[in-house]
């Protein structure tokens, strides 16, 4: 990756839901192909679905196979944070999931 940016945002805003997946989809692709860290910026989505939810699980195989570190800007928005919840990917309390870091923010 010689001759990748060090850092690149991808911001989602609005409804991050299947009518908007495959433009999210697209910045995300070409920001994992230029960047050596990608950083996804989700403060201001107003509306999440299961199909965004896999562009971002589907985005974490594709950096980690290209050894791009990618990241969630935190905080997340509140319907980001409830589907992450209501999906299993975060724990509401208890015991924190093994890959629940990325999610918070933790590297």
């Amino acid at each position: 990756m010689s001759d990748s940016s060090p850092q690149s945002t991808v911001v989602c805003e609005g409804p991050a839901t299947i009518t908007s997946v495959e433009a999210i989809c697209n910045h995300l692709h070409q920001a994992l192909q230029t960047a050596s860290l990608v950083e996804v910026d989700c403060r201001s989505v107003t509306e999440v679905d299961v199909c965004f939810l896999q562009a971002l699980i589907s985005a974490r195989v594709v950096a980690e196979r290209r050894g791009v570190d990618l990241r969630m800007r935190q905080p997340l928005a509140r319907t980001l944070s409830d589907a992450l919840e209501r999906c299993g990917l975060v724990a509401k309390s208890g015991a924190p999931r093994p890959d629940q870091e990325f999610w918070v923010g933790k590297v």
